[in-house]
């Protein structure tokens, strides 16, 4: 997949470090692990707090847990509710309370799925994306593959095949929004090379394909089809579409381009976020920011614009939100230096309904609440690590904050 391909040039081109002494390099060591995994934080050995950890602002009292993993913060002012997380250690969501402690766990074997498109790399054995629905099922992404469902136990459901891919939403009348993608050959963008089309997708609650919209149509269609012309001359995954988000319409009185039932997408390669009509099948609105390969952009009242920015805070990343009149930075969440926070991909960033934002930082493995202020009052690292040393940890693709659920006992 172009996605494994562009993930193995960046390792190449500085993110892995060349063996010592005949030690394989890190390349070599992500790629032999099941899963998807990065190279791990580098870890304390005296028993003092990381310092990339006090380049987030932890606060003075804040104790290093026994390897650093599992929650490593908990402080006043955090937000009530149960954490859902999904890594690339395995085909496995959990639910986490706020200490950590394990309350439920979904799994699934890949090999025992029938109907899915062949894995071509050990990283899609991994759940890209998850949800969980009120009666205890769960919906799953292997990513560039399939969409699952499997019940409260985990007993397999149906499975969509379409190859969706990074992200997925449920609807308030129980519809599935997600991605698909597929190659073909464009002639009127480019010649000599297939293009990766990417497409919004609409299924039924019980997984048939609704709708499929292509993504690179609707931008051609629009006022903007100029930057697909642009994106097409490097061919392949030229988009890199990496996030939906349906509008409920709750912000129409501050736009009328923010209608119920319009689509908000990220577009990675072109630094872009825009809203989708799915009826007239086009871009209606359309943002480009200062940011680099971002992800999770979400509006909120105000005209205002959260985002997490991959690679645009010199080079680091931040949670970054922003006055869509004005362009200007109203709230972001980084590192102090940059690169105490550095996802080089996936990332989200969610604005919880009490004010505070819960940030996954993907490739650190970490997952943080932070108040208006800045100040974090919860952190998690991921549990899930490999090597010798444990300095590979698996990906944490994200961490969502729920109500305790109603079939789950106290």
């Amino acid at each position: 997949m172009l996605w494994i391909v562009w993930l193995s040039a960046l390792l190449l081109a500085g993110c892995g470090r060349g063996g010592k002494g005949g030690e394989a390099s890190l390349e070599e060591r992500l790629n032999a692990q099941p899963g998807f995994w990065y190279e791990a934080p580098e870890a304390s050995e005296s028993g003092e707090r990381s310092p990339a950890l006090d380049g987030l602002g932890y606060a003075d009292g804040y104790q290093v847990a026994e390897g650093e993993t599992g929650v490593l913060l908990e402080r006043p002012g955090r937000e009530e509710g149960v954490n859902l997380y999904c890594s690339g250690h395995a085909p496995e969501a959990l639910l986490i309370d706020e200490g950590g402690r394990v309350l439920h766990r979904w799994s699934y074997p890949f090999e025992r799925l029938t109907g899915a498109p062949p894995m071509e790399h050990s990283s899609q054995d991994a759940w890209r994306r998850v949800r969980l629905l009120p009666d205890g099922s769960l919906l799953a992404i292997h990513d560039g593959l399939c969409l699952i469902k499997l019940d409260r136990d985990s007993k397999l459901e149906w499975v969509f095949p379409g190859h969706t891919h990074h992200d997925l939403r449920v609807l308030p009348d129980g519809r599935i929004l997600t991605l698909t993608r597929k190659r073909e050959r464009r002639p009127d963008l480019n010649a000599q090379e297939d293009l990766v089309v990417d497409s919004i997708a609409l299924l039924t609650p019980e997984g048939r394909l609704e709708r499929e919209v292509s993504v690179v149509d609707c931008l051609l269609r629009s006022s903007w089809s100029r930057r697909m012309h642009e994106a097409a001359r490097r061919a392949g995954d030229c988009l890199h579409t990496n996030s939906v988000r349906w509008l409920d319409g709750s912000l129409v009185g501050e736009n009328p381009l923010f209608r119920a039932g319009r689509v908000l997408v990220c577009l990675r390669e072109l630094n872009a976020v825009g809203v989708v009509d799915l009826e007239q099948r086009r871009f209606i609105w359309w943002h480009e920011g200062a940011w680099g390969a971002p992800h999770d952009p979400t509006l909120l009242p105000g005209r205002q614009l959260l985002i997490f920015d991959n690679m645009g805070h010199q080079g680091y990343s931040r949670a970054q939100q922003i006055d869509l009149l004005t362009g200007r930075e109203t709230w972001s969440f980084g590192g102090d230096p940059p690169e105490a926070f550095f996802s080089v991909f996936c990332g989200t960033a969610t604005r919880l309904s009490g004010g505070n934002t819960l940030i996954t930082e993907s490739t650190a493995g970490r997952a943080y609440e932070v108040t208006p202020s800045g100040e974090i009052v919860w952190a998690f690292a991921s549990p899930h690590r490999a090597g010798s040393r444990n300095e590979l940890v698996a990906v944490l693709f994200e961490v969502t904050r729920l109500p305790w659920p109603s079939w789950l006992e106290r």
